[in-house]
């Protein structure tokens, strides 16, 4: 299996630099899911399922955690296999515009996946792809530059602990062309995400005492002047 080179993009279209080349202190860091390039990307814990279903959202699971759901969303109508290793396509099998994958109700810290070309000396076939991630730590778009004679594993990870909502792939580059399908996609660091019970209902005890202490402030504000009225009347 042969890589060809893995680049970051910036605002400098120019800006693509070899992962080796990459600051040590990135918040979001590229890894090689297969072979002996470094770094290596950790252990994942958990294969993404998807349904065999077509729309511009296809639905899925976490194999080790059926109630964990995943999306992949897009601008064109997608068609998801999920026989064998489960992958995404487009209707046209011609995967050319953006698709975002996330987790439903969690965030993750690393996403690993297989970036399959388009079969044959095809002409409408990317020679690189970008993946944006939110929240944007740094480093974002990374542009991955693919290679058409095989499979491309690569992954994306938090080097400091960061949790990722969502990655999106898209910007196949040269414009038009694209890829035959994402697959394999595999996650892991795991977070569910934490919905503070009091975010638009029942104030805090602490937002409680300030506003009690506002009230008051308020009353005692009426009350002097009504005080001072009272006194201006008496003297007139």
């Amino acid at each position: 299996m042969t890589f060809r080179r893995l680049a970051i993009g910036g605002t400098i279209a120019s800006a693509a630099v070899a992962l080796s080349a990459s600051p040590a202190n990135a918040a979001i860091s590229l890894c090689y899911e297969v072979g002996a390039t470094i770094p290596q990307c950790a252990a994942t814990t958990s294969n993404v399922n998807v349904n065999n279903t077509t729309g511009f959202v296809v639905g899925g699971h976490l194999n080790n955690i059926p109630a964990q759901l995943v999306t992949f969303t897009g601008t064109e109508l997608l068609v998801g296999d999920g026989s064998g290793q489960s992958s995404i396509g487009a209707v046209d099998n011609l995967l050319n515009t953006a698709v975002t994958f996330a987790l439903t109700g969690a965030t993750f810290n690393l996403a690993t996946f297989n970036l399959e070309p388009l079969s044959g000396n095809n002409p409408n076939e990317a020679t690189s792809v970008q993946v944006s991630y939110i929240p944007t730590f740094g480093g974002s778009p990374i542009t991955y530059i693919l290679d058409g004679n095989g499979q491309n594993f690569y992954g994306i990870f938090g080097d400091a602990g960061e949790q990722i909502q969502s990655i999106t792939f898209g910007n196949y580059l040269p414009a038009g062309s694209g890829i035959d399908s994402i697959k394999q996609v595999r996650v892991g660091g795991i977070q569910t995400v934490v919905i503070n019970p009091n975010a638009g209902g029942v104030p805090e005890p602490a937002t409680w005492a300030m506003m009690l202490f506002g009230f008051g402030a308020i009353g005692a504000m009426f009350r002097k002047r009504s005080s001072n009225s009272q006194r201006r009347l008496r003297v007139a």
